[in-house]
């Protein structure tokens, strides 16, 4: 910025130095030479007095050029300002200089020193934290996303994309909690309301199915049950500024306690005759027992007047029971196996192992909870470490296989690995038993020749620290696993995974399916394309032609996989109506009269009617139905107009005219290609697409495209 300068007196320059001296920041004089004039007490307390140091001295600890007085923008009249930090302290500054005209006429400088060390240091530390906990979010194999103060959200991490088949396009700045219809008709629109307004912890199960979502629109389907969590964000004034939201997937849980439910008889069977205890909590009090738990309490099974859980806990044992309890209805991950002591009705103490979870009974929430007599083993269990046993617990009872191994290299290049612990679900998935100190050549021989990926994902994480995750296909076992890798230590590597052979057989058969099917459908859509030229010989491959310019025409456009298949479906049959219009309309050389052309446009109607009751996608039937619509509305059958019309139609129609012109029709000879585009040209954004037309004539122009 250029600052005009005025000549200054003595009288008013000592006015600026009592004011200079007074000030919390910096600020000192120098002229052109280099030559300090004024520090005042702030520069004086943190460089010293300087003496007859030059500046470049004084600041710099140099010998000569002072980087600052270098530039002479200031000498010329200029201010400028910039952020300089002190090598020899580490504070940093922002410093702003501004030309001084003394009373000779010349020109000196006055900078001004504001120190911001500390706001540095806090943004600093701003980026890192906020680095981390975006590390955080998106690393996390829990499904999350998070909202702003209005509920609606602003972000979402891979997880829960995954689990809920949706990207971050489709639902970020769109989907808002407060117009969510399902939360609202399931009832917990009122627990999400308080998360906001009071800042409560909200926790439901979610029946979550996109077909049902009423204010988002959602290509992708998927249907699942949530246990959802919400935690709100408070600020330091007390003011809730976002919500984080967590999902479970408990969907295998539901259908699990929909098939209990379903299958009554056996379950009675079941937990009848089940060595444990196992009893049901709704409102504090027991609503259901075996008589294996009946027996622990010492009553009677015609006993059954529910009573009070808590009245069979041991006084020291009840606030643990309740702590756990109360974690459980806030979300908050805790250790659902514990012990306890029960109180029978003789006051005969007993040493249970409890195991609870939370489950739907008669339609209302309640604790479903497993107890084990471990009164005779207490003694020895005691000798054990709390934490020692929480883990051996956890770990030994993981669904998941868990091997914990140490990498063995040559010049960075894994060739082995030992094993030094794994659970009881890694024999169970992979066959493979007895590994604890032996070398994973040695109990699978031919291992690292015949799955070379599988020694360079360990061997990069146990080195990197950097976690992974892959499905990957052993060649040695002849199974697949889903593996998830980290690394605590250099050198070591934790690998947690599962056995997914069976998923990925399905997965294979499915595909098989789904490629025997497309079959069939493209078999009928071609005997049904087939049936029109029979009626019609003049339109013989006209719809074939058509289906070829659209598909161009919508890969240009980049229409998703789907949408293209849809409308080649949609293009190789939109003539099919015509079965009902009598052949010799068909065939007339002449101009139709206006009776035989209503004739002729019921056959976008009558192709609708045909496909919508056979098995294609909804969308090929909407764009036979529309592919003769116009923009402005002079379309038919329905006189849709722009957006209403769909964007597979719109291509369809404006492929239709162009290979439609450019071929021979009963009533009069071909007109060629030149003449089609130019009727689409003339109609362009008036009947047609003008992004459709576009695109056309470009492919036309280009050469990627002709109609023989």
């Amino acid at each position: 910025m250029q600052k005009t300068t005025k000549g200054i007196t003595k009288d008013s320059l000592d006015y600026l130095k009592d004011i200079l001296n007074a000030m919390s920041d910096g600020a000192y004089i120098v002229n052109r030479n280099c030559d300090i004039e004024y520090v005042n007490p702030v520069i004086a307390r943190e460089f010293g007095a300087p003496g007859n140091q030059k500046c470049y001295k004084y600041f710099h600890g140099r010998k000569q050029v002072c980087p600052w007085c270098v530039n002479k923008e200031v000498f010329e009249g200029k201010s400028v300002s910039w952020r300089w930090s002190n090598p020899r302290t580490g504070r940093t500054y922002d410093l702003f200089d501004t030309p001084l005209r003394n009373p000779d006429g010349s020109i000196s400088k006055l900078e001004f020193f504001h120190e911001v060390t500390d706001l540095v240091k806090t943004q600093e530390e701003l980026r890192i934290s906020s680095a981390f906990l975006n590390s955080m979010i998106e690393q996390s194999p829990t499904p999350m996303w998070i909202s702003d103060d209005k509920g609606t959200l602003i972000r979402i991490n891979e997880s829960c994309c995954k689990l809920l088949n949706i990207t971050e396009k489709d639902v970020v700045g769109k989907y808002n909690i407060f117009k969510d219809n399902l939360v609202d008709s399931q009832g917990f629109m009122p627990l999400a309301e308080n998360v906001f307004s009071k800042g409560e912890v909200a926790r439901f199960e979610l029946k979550y199915d996109t077909s049902l979502l009423q204010d988002l629109t959602l290509e992708r389907q998927a249907s699942v049950f949530l246990d959802v969590t919400i935690f709100p964000i408070i600020n330091r004034n007390g003011k809730v500024t976002n919500a984080v939201i967590q999902h479970i997937d408990i969907t295998g849980r539901k259908a699990a306690e929909e098939a209990l439910r379903k299958s009554e008889d056996r379950y009675r069977t079941l937990v009848d005759n089940a060595a444990e205890g196992i009893f049901v909590v709704q409102n504090g009090k027991v609503v259901f027992a075996n008589p294996r738990a009946f027996a622990m309490a010492d009553y009677r099974l015609d006993e059954r007047e529910p009573k009070y859980f808590m009245d069979f806990v041991h006084p020291e044992d009840r606030a643990m029971v309740i702590e756990r309890h109360l974690k459980r209805l806030s979300g908050e991950e805790f250790d659902a196996t514990y012990s306890i002591r029960l109180i029978d009705r003789q006051g005969k103490i007993r040493w249970v192992r409890i195991s609870s979870a939370g489950i739907i009974w008669e339609n209302s929430p309640a604790t479903l909870t497993f107890a084990t007599d471990i009164t005779e083993h207490r003694l020895d269990e005691e000798k054990i470490q709390e934490s020692e046993g929480r883990y051996r617990s956890l770990f030994e009872n993981m669904l998941n296989g868990v091997a914990y191994c140490q990498m063995i290299f040559d010049d960075d290049r894994p060739q082995d690995f030992v094993y030094i612990l794994v659970n009881d679900a890694h024999g169970r998935l992979t066959g493979v038993k007895d590994v604890a100190g032996k070398r994973v050549t040695e109990v699978i021989p031919g291992v690292r020749e015949s799955d070379p990926e599988l020694f360079e994902i360990l061997g990069r994480v146990s080195l990197s620290g950097r976690p992974e995750k892959c499905e990957i296909f052993l060649r040695s076992l002849g199974i697949w696993l889903s593996i998830s890798v980290y690394s605590t230590e250099k050198g070591y590597f934790v690998a947690l995974f599962d056995n997914i052979t069976e998923r990925k057989q399905s997965e294979e058969k499915l595909q098989i399916s789904y490629a025997a099917l497309k079959k069939t459908l493209n078999d009928a859509i071609n005997t049904l394309a087939k049936m029109v030229e029979m009626r019609d010989p003049y339109t013989s491959g006209h719809q074939k032609k058509v289906a070829e310019l659209s598909a161009a025409i919508a890969s240009e456009m980049r229409l998703t996989d789907d949408q293209i298949e849809r409308l080649k479906m949609a293009a190789t049959i939109h003539d099919i109506g015509k079965i009902y219009v009598p052949s010799d309309i068909l065939s007339k050389p002449g101009k139709l009269d206006r009776l035989e052309f209503e004739i002729i446009k019921t056959h976008p109607q009558g192709g609708y009617d045909i496909i919508k009751g056979m098995d294609f996608p909804c969308a090929v039937a909407q764009t036979v139905l529309q592919h003769h619509e116009r923009l402005d509305g002079s379309g038919y059958p329905s006189g849709l107009c722009g957006q209403d019309i769909s964007i597979e139609a719109r291509i369809l129609a404006v492929a239709d005219v162009v290979e439609a012109m450019a071929s021979n029709r009963p009533y009069r000879p071909a007109m060629g290609p030149e003449k089609a585009l130019a009727e689409i040209s003339a109609g362009r954004g008036k009947l047609y697409d003008p992004d459709v037309v576009d695109i056309c004539l470009k492919l036309f122009k280009e050469g990627r495209f002709k109609l023989e």
